[in-house]
């Protein structure tokens, strides 16, 4: 029987209060006891409601503690206790007192505690609890002990690890056009608990309407929301909330200040065209600040989000401005004749999906316009510059199919596809460098590669990938065949290939891995080996190829041997021990000897070769190369003849540059963790022979330094390698 429950919080108090028996509730009783009256009535009467009299007829007095003297006060009242458990597994007793049999369970559906030993009793006993460590949050059972109709719940409460929910920011800002917007949350809730999490959004305290639909999205790490449309020139601003309860009913929340832009521009504002646009700034280069209140209209080709919009550029030899892709847009007039580029404020601002419609508001931000080639970019693109952005698709752009003698600068910041292109060197992934220096092993120190197309007409460019790219060294071997590629037609200078950076008037920037549509196949294809040197195989100082028939030497008659190369196609995990770094240990050869003191002339390698039944087809040979030490030659010429001897009249075709390997210690901007794409256009007059050969001689006695790029004279001793070679002719 249960009188009623008392805040005890020692055992001497405990002990003193049973010595009370003419006080409180006792001292009822016994009048009860004396005067005959019906007890159900009695307590009834005492109690004033029948909660109250069930609660009065059983005792149950609780001690917790794992030995003799662990005993303390019961916590809670009103039938309710609270038992606290440690976070590492053990053990708790728990005394009954009743005036009855009663029995005792624990919530089934808790299976990290357990009632370790008797589970019933009379009158006074024990329940002996034992429970798990407790390796998630703070969670929470219940032990019922019950005494015929009565029961009493004691709640076991364990203690874990602190939950946490977080926005990364505490404030953000969206623009005021409608969309999605996505805040970054930290947490260590699992998935599993995603459900639990709640969302409010308030205005003044009051619900606000305009942020709705959240979803928990990529692993419990971004929140998306959709943003309404602002009607209004005037910003307004939420509160939104995050979130989540755990099993003792703490809450954990977490705040944003989320402030959407107001749309700019009026029913004044007057409409101008790309052409308008191009024609503000009348010099052959130069910048305009814009004060007019005008509007350009056009189709988004670019992705927020991708990451191969643009270069991310070295802010120093070792460290990468990686925000410049993300605020980079490109916008194409809607006949697909002019595009131009958009820098927007920060990364946050750039929420624009390929193939949208934007209207976008000119007034306050600065066109630049530069020269050879010609391109025009707009400058500090800010929330109030989006003035509508409605949803499109890929039918909405019209079809720009171009070859790459064809482009023009006009071309410029618009979606192109190239037709009958191929990749002549295919080997290493479209990224095919030393990953230790890119940031999936925490180095920022290289985000881009140029990787060498070409098409069935002979123009020449190079298709750009940055590191961040999905699709870029997936494990996916390049493919042998033709066909078209698409992307967005940039100029961008690389000086890890040449020292002023210039790789050609225009280069290309696929957005996803289906914008490269090549056979597999090289039977499927504009172009035939003759010859390819993908691996190699050194036998008598010569190294064979892996297809057709040729051979390559060296003209010092020294030792060529295998060395390393970074042609492993992925996929690149950033463990040494799975993907080495994309190297690959004998996937290239070298030698070291390049300067012939005695007859002051440079050395090289001749590459032979049979043109014999091949009367017509434009010849071409492309390899890849670096140098492997500082000190190797850097400037080369290529040169043909039909004796490969050292001596002799050999004809040149043309000179070229080869890079040295990256240095760890002193990184250049004008070093390589890679091999460089070279490409050679052969004479016509080489065709129809039974032997020819190319020779890649040292042009003069000039290298580079540990700080400079040529400011030294050639190292015997310093190895240049060749990781790739192949000699073809279009069909």
């Amino acid at each position: 029987m249960r009188w009623m429950r008392r805040p005890i919080t020692s055992s001497i108090r405990r002990k003193n209060r049973r010595n009370v028996r003419n006080s409180g509730i006792v001292r009822r009783m016994i009048v009860m006891k004396q005067t005959g009256m019906n007890l159900m009535e009695r307590v009834g009467r005492h109690a004033g409601s029948w909660p109250r009299m069930l609660t009065a007829l059983m005792i149950l007095a609780v001690w917790c503690g794992c030995g003799k003297d662990d005993a303390t006060g019961p916590v809670g009242s009103g039938g309710n206790r609270e038992v606290l458990l440690g976070i590492d597994k053990g053990v708790k007793n728990i005394r009954v007192a009743a005036g009855d049999n009663w029995s005792a369970f624990v919530s089934p559906d808790s299976k990290w505690v357990w009632i370790d030993g008797p589970d019933s009793g009379q009158k006074e006993g024990r329940i002996t609890v034992g429970y798990k460590a407790n390796g998630v949050f703070p969670r929470m059972a219940a032990l019922v002990i019950r005494s015929g109709a009565i029961r009493d719940t004691i709640f076991l409460k364990q203690y874990g690890k602190t939950p946490v929910l977080e926005f990364v920011s505490g404030r953000a800002e969206v623009a005021g056009t409608e969309g999605r917007k996505k805040f970054e949350i930290t947490t260590n809730l699992p998935l599993s608990l995603a459900g639990k999490v709640k969302f409010s959004v308030t205005e003044g305290g009051k619900p606000a309407d305009w942020i709705t639909d959240c979803k928990i999205e990529n692993d419990l790490k971004t929140l998306s929301c959709h943003i309404g449309e602002s009607r209004s020139a005037t910003p307004r601003q939420a509160i939104l909330t995050i979130s989540f309860t755990d099993e003792w009913g703490t809450v954990y929340d977490s705040e944003c200040l989320v402030s959407q832009a107001g749309i700019g521009g009026s029913s004044q504002t007057r409409a101008v065209t790309f052409g308008d646009l191009r024609g503000m700034v009348a010099g052959a280069d130069g910048s305009c600040f814009i004060e007019e209140d005008i509007a350009l209209e056009g189709i988004v080709v670019s992705d927020c989000g991708n990451a191969n919009v643009a270069a991310n550029p070295n802010l120093t030899a070792v460290k990468i401005d990686y925000s410049e892709n993300a605020r980079t847009i490109y916008l194409q007039s809607a006949d697909g004749v002019y595009g131009v580029c958009l820098k927007t404020t920060s990364e946050e601002v750039n929420t624009l999906r390929r193939y949208d419609r934007l209207k976008l508001w000119l007034k306050g931000l600065t066109l630049r316009k530069d020269a050879d080639p010609e391109r025009y970019t707009l400058s500090g693109v800010g929330y109030s510059n989006l003035m509508t952005v409605t949803g499109g698709s890929a039918s909405d752009v019209l079809l720009k199919e171009r070859s790459v003698a064809d482009l023009t600068d006009a071309d410029l910041y618009t979606f192109v596809t190239l037709k009958a292109c191929e990749i002549p060197i295919r080997e290493g992934g479209l990224t095919p460098i030393n990953e230790g220096y890119a940031s999936v092993y925490g180095a920022g120190r290289i985000d881009c590669y140029p990787r060498l197309i070409r098409d069935e007409k002979g123009g020449c460019m190079f298709l750009l990938t940055n590191v961040g790219c999905g699709f870029r060294r997936d494990g996916t071997d390049l493919p042998a065949g033709s066909g078209s590629i698409s992307g967005v037609i940039v100029h961008e200078t690389f000086s890890r290939f040449e020292e002023d950076g210039d790789i050609g008037r225009y280069q290309i920037r696929p957005l996803e891995r289906d914008d490269i549509a090549l056979n597999a196949n090289s039977g499927d294809g504009f172009s035939r080996l003759i010859a390819e040197w993908n691996l190699p195989r050194i036998a008598g100082n010569v190294v064979s190829p892996g297809y057709g028939a040729g051979t390559i030497t060296h003209t010092s008659g020294k030792t060529i041997y295998a060395s390393s190369d970074y042609s492993l196609s992925g996929p690149i995990t950033g463990k040494v021990e799975v993907d080495n770094k994309g190297s690959v240990p004998e996937g290239g050869f070298s030698n070291a000897n390049w300067w012939d003191k005695a007859n002051d002339c440079g050395e090289g390698w001749v590459i032979g070769f049979s043109t014999r039944g091949i009367a017509s087809g434009r010849l071409s040979m492309q390899f890849a190369t670096v140098n492997l030490a500082v000190g190797a030659p850097r400037y080369w010429v290529a040169e043909w003849s039909d004796h490969g001897l050292k001596s002799g009249a050999w004809n040149i075709v043309r000179e070229y540059t080869v890079p040295d390997i990256a240095q760890w210690s002193n990184t250049l901007l004008t070093q390589l963790p890679g091999h460089k794409n070279v490409n050679i256009d052969l004479p016509s007059e080489m065709l129809g022979k039974d032997a020819v050969y190319v020779r890649l001689r040292a042009a003069r006695n000039s290298a580079g330094t540990a700080s400079s790029y040529d400011g030294s004279t050639i190292v015997n001793g310093a190895a240049n390698t060749l990781s790739y070679v192949a000699v073809r002719y279009d069909k």
